[in-house]
């Protein structure tokens, strides 16, 4: 069963997906709301106008067994264009599917990328200098950093801008 037989007022079904023109523009993020557009036309470029019940998607974690699908939002506008909106929990590849009526959009499953979002992937690492074969490094509460030196055995403390406060050992 093809869409055009089951919407056989509709013609040949055109379908421009989007996401991925969107998402090379901007990444979907962890914990974020994101949004990809889809497009319904004719061969003509004519819009698609169809009842929001009748579109329905899935989106889930790409080769995820446990199948745990993430809730999607769907919100049409007059001109055939549909805005597909969801919160990813987790980085990784997702799989987006969807339907008219039912019946798989031509192009699934849509691929998209979740990433960290900026303030997940903290702050640019300051490059220590003086340290002799840093073995292990601990950050205390206070934000100090204890560091191991497997050359001169001996444990250096840094403060947080990674100034050196005290060593000791051998």
């Amino acid at each position: 069963q093809t869409l055009v037989d089951k919407y056989e007022g509709i013609g040949e079904l055109n379908c421009k997906f989007f996401g991925k023109s969107v998402l090379a523009k901007k990444s979907c993020y962890v914990n974020k709301t994101s949004t990809v557009t889809l497009n319904l036309q004719t061969h003509n470029g004519l819009p698609i106008l169809v009842p929001l019940s009748l579109i329905s998607c899935e989106l889930s974690l790409a080769g995820d067994s446990t199948n745990k699908l993430v809730a999607c939002d769907i919100k049409g506008t007059q001109s055939g264009i549909y805005n597909i909106s969801f919160i990813p929990r987790t980085r990784g590849r997702y799989e987006l599917m969807v339907r008219l009526g039912g019946v798989d959009i031509p192009g699934n499953p849509f691929t998209l990328c979740v990433i960290p979002t900026p303030e997940m992937r903290g702050k640019p690492v300051n490059i220590l200098s003086g340290l002799n074969r840093p073995h292990a490094v601990v950050v205390s509460k206070n934000g100090e950093m204890v560091v191991a030196e497997s050359v001169c055995h001996c444990v250096t403390i840094l403060n947080k801008d990674g100034k050196r406060v005290r060593s000791f050992g051998i």
